[in-house]
C-alpha cells in the first residue's frame, strides 16, 4: 500500500548554464520535511542534454516512526506531528496509532481494535474454537500456552492465515484436561 510520491515534474530549457542543458523541477509529497497536508518539497536539478536521454528516478513511501505511512496517517487527519501521532492512542482503545495501522483498523475509532473475540467449545471433547478480527493485507497467527507464570511458553498453532475483513476463526484440538490461553498476532502481508 502507498500513496502519492511524486504529483508532477516540469522541465524547462535552462538558460542558466551554457551548453545543453534542462532544468528540472518536481513536487513531492508527502516529505519528512513538512509537516502539513498541502505544503510541498520543491526539488531541482540540472541534467546535461547532449543527445536523446532517459532519466531514471526512485522514490520511497514518507514513513513516520514505526514505518507508518503518512498517507494512512492523513487519511484519518492525523497530520500534526507525524511521529508522535503514530505513537498516540488517539481513540483511546489501548492501541497505539502504528499498530491499528499494522492491524488494519481505524485508529480514530474506539470501539474498532484487533483482538481475539471469543473462545468456545468445539465439536468434539476438548476442542477450542478461537476467534479474532481481522482485515485484508494482513497475516494472522495464533499461539497457545498453558500457563501464563513467569515467561510463558507460547506453542504457534497456526500461522500465515490470510485475513479477509471478517470475524475468523480456528479450531484447536485436544486441549483436554490443561488451562489454555490464546495469543493472535497480526502482520502486514
Amino acid at each position: 500500500m502507498g500513496g502519492p510520491v511524486v504529483l508532477w515534474a516540469l522541465c524547462l530549457p535552462s538558460r542558466s548554464s551554457p551548453g545543453p542543458s534542462i532544468r528540472c523541477f518536481s513536487v513531492a509529497w508527502p516529505s519528512k520535511a513538512w509537516r502539513r497536508i498541502g505544503e510541498f518539497q520543491y526539488v531541482s536539478y540540472f541534467v546535461s542534454v547532449t543527445s536523446k536521454q532517459s532519466i531514471q528516478a526512485s522514490f520511497t513511501e514518507a514513513l513516520a516512526t514505526n514505518a507508518t505511512p503518512l498517507w494512512w496517517l492523513a487519511s484519518y487527519n492525523l497530520t500534526n506531528v507525524w511521529d508522535d501521532e503514530a505513537l498516540d492512542d488517539q481513540d483511546l482503545d489501548g492501541r497505539l496509532t502504528w499498530e491499528e495501522h499494522i492491524a488494519g483498523t481505524i485508529p480514530t475509532n474506539g470501539a474498532d481494535f484487533f483482538a481475539v473475540t471469543d473462545v468456545m467449545p468445539g465439536a468434539s471433547q476438548g476442542d477450542h474454537v478461537v476467534f479474532w478480527t481481522s482485515a485484508t493485507g494482513r497475516l494472522y497467527r495464533l499461539d497457545v500456552a498453558t500457563n501464563l507464570v513467569g515467561s510463558p511458553s507460547w506453542v504457534n498453532v497456526v500461522s500465515n492465515v490470510s485475513g479477509t475483513s471478517f470475524i475468523m476463526n480456528y479450531t484447536n484440538l485436544n486441549t483436554t484436561g490443561r488451562s489454555t490461553f490464546y495469543c493472535a498476532r497480526v502482520r502486514l502481508s
